[in-house]
């Protein structure tokens, strides 16, 4: 949205988050009680989505009571990402199969959604820089959800989560420091990091062996350090670590 214009349609703002809490509540409660989860999961994504939309607004220097947050798919895409991580921080002692097939099936939707989400925001300018750096960092919760639930399937060791820890460190360090940031120019550049998510999503997969698993893992590792070596500047890194050790 262009500033001086009024809110177009189809773009929601900041004031929409509430309805966007109560789809976050309404999934998970759903979702606990179709697999007898208890309350612990909801609560844990209503944790999620507060600490990601606060962290994001804080670090965001154009928030305010206008921002954009995206398009209605971005209500969906949020909620659903905040359920799997709910889930994926405390999930049953052993996941059912009919379970993993449901989670496979969440975060497919969800990458779906952010796909048309992206293509969309950047085709009517239906973002803002809070929308941006919201986009980015539920997608790293994404990211980091799903290595959690192939750590839970027992397909890998827990060296999977390291990988959703470096991924989400990239983003949470590109949003505190912003000025370190170097947003790539190419228009296909977003779906990078989308295309990393599909990755390990098809690793979570209940068909898929351990060893297919693996390289689906290691493939969208790569494509994880590939993506966090082009958006940060580390010459202002190595700067601003001199000036520290001064």
């Amino acid at each position: 949205m262009k500033i001086g214009q009024g809110l177009s349609d189809g773009a929601l703002n900041v004031v929409h988050l509430p309805l966007c809490l109560f789809i976050t509540i309404s999934l998970s409660g759903l979702f606990s009680l179709a697999f007898k989860l208890g309350y612990m999961p909801i609560v844990i994504s209503i944790c999620i989505f507060l600490s990601v939309v606060l962290l994001v607004a804080i670090f965001t220097s154009k928030f305010h009571s206008m921002s954009l947050i995206g398009t209605r798919l971005s209500l969906a895409h949020i909620s659903l990402t905040c359920l799997l991580g709910g889930v994926a921080v405390h999930p049953p002692p052993e996941i059912p199969i009919m379970m993993l097939w449901s989670i496979s099936i969440i975060a497919t939707t969800s990458i779906i959604i952010s796909t048309i989400e992206i293509w969309l925001t950047e085709k009517v300018q239906y973002s803002s820089a809070f929308s941006q750096q919201l986009e980015r960092q539920i997608n790293g919760v994404l990211f980091f959800s799903i290595a959690l639930f192939i750590y839970a399937s027992g397909k890998v060791n827990e060296w999977v989560i390291a990988i959703g820890v470096i991924n989400h460190a990239t983003l949470f360090y590109t949003l505190i420091f912003p000025n370190h940031y170097k947003k790539p120019l190419k228009s296909w550049y977003p779906f990078l990091r989308l295309g990393m998510i599909i990755i390990i999503t098809l690793a979570l997969l209940p068909i898929i062996t351990s060893q297919i698993a693996l390289g689906f893992i290691l493939i969208s590792l790569g494509l994880c350090l590939a993506a966090g070596a082009t958006e940060i500047r580390f010459s202002l890194v190595y700067n601003h670590i001199h000036k520290i050790r001064k």
